[in-house]
């Protein structure tokens, strides 16, 4: 299996930062300054994003594995993990298959359940368009509409840095990644049994994970945590940072503290 190209900064225990859907580890940079005070922090590129190789089956599961085996080539064996969006579907899909090693979640903007109908549609008309038009023709217009819009102004620093992660993705990987998406299985039952603590961050105005589906799950982990944000879409990490790491950090703080407690 490839290795995957990652940054580590910080001590102690271990989060695992992983990005969204056509990101990088430098999504997670601001993040990672604050809470390398107090954690080994390690951000990690998915296959065909940022500076990894793209691999030849893309799944959730493949992903998963390719996380899986970067980080015990590091000889990491219990961490928490922090996901966006795709992110949180891959942590998902390693968190079933390697329940023992994970202390906590945190899916941000992420979603436990399978795509509707309604968007799986939408991905093969995404994969449609990237055929037609091409990766640059997506991204720029793709990320923007991520942000509420009354936050675009003050975000515009960050809307150009996600415009140029997503220009440096493997356009084959990135339409490979969004069928992998479309396939994924609904992992509730990971929620549902897990046996670590899970937090969401969840954006009210998130256009792409519906309110009404956050709200069924959120709570559904024996220890659960919820974070709701007023006029937030889905990059609640740039939208709101300052609350959002606060919460994560708070929250990473009782593990560390206090992790057979939270069972």
């Amino acid at each position: 299996m490839q290795p995957l190209s990652y940054d580590r900064r910080g001590r102690g225990k271990v989060i695992v930062f992983l990005h969204g859907f056509c990101e990088a580890k430098e999504y997670w940079d601001d993040s990672i300054k604050v809470m390398s005070e107090h954690f080994t922090c390690i951000s990690l590129d998915l296959p065909g994003f940022g500076s990894s190789a793209a691999i030849g089956i893309v799944s959730m599961e493949t992903l998963a594995e390719s996380v899986f085996y970067q980080l015990n080539s590091m000889e990491i064996d219990e961490f928490i993990l922090v996901g966006h969006s795709l992110g949180g579907y891959v942590a998902l899909a390693l968190a079933e298959k390697h329940p023992k090693n994970i202390i906590g979640l945190v899916m941000c903007n992420s979603t436990a359940f399978a795509d509707s109908d309604e968007k799986k549609l939408q991905r093969d008309k995404t994969i449609k368009f990237l055929d037609d038009n091409g990766l640059e023709e997506f991204v720029r217009p793709f990320v923007p509409p991520m942000f509420f819009p009354k936050n675009r102004k003050s975000c515009s620093k960050a809307i150009e840095e996600i415009i140029d992660m997503g220009l440096r993705a493997d356009v084959n990987a990135v339409k490979a990644t969004i069928s992998a998406m479309k396939k994924r299985p609904s992992r509730i039952s990971v929620i549902q049994n897990a046996k670590f603590p899970v937090l969401y961050i969840v954006g009210k105005d998130d256009g792409s994970i519906k309110m009404d589906d956050s709200i069924l799950q959120c709570h559904q982990a024996a220890v659960s945590f919820v974070l709701f944000l007023d006029e937030c879409d889905h990059q609640s990490i740039h939208e709101k940072f300052d609350i959002v790491i606060e919460t994560i950090l708070g929250f990473c703080k009782k593990i560390k503290a206090e992790p057979l407690n939270l069972i």
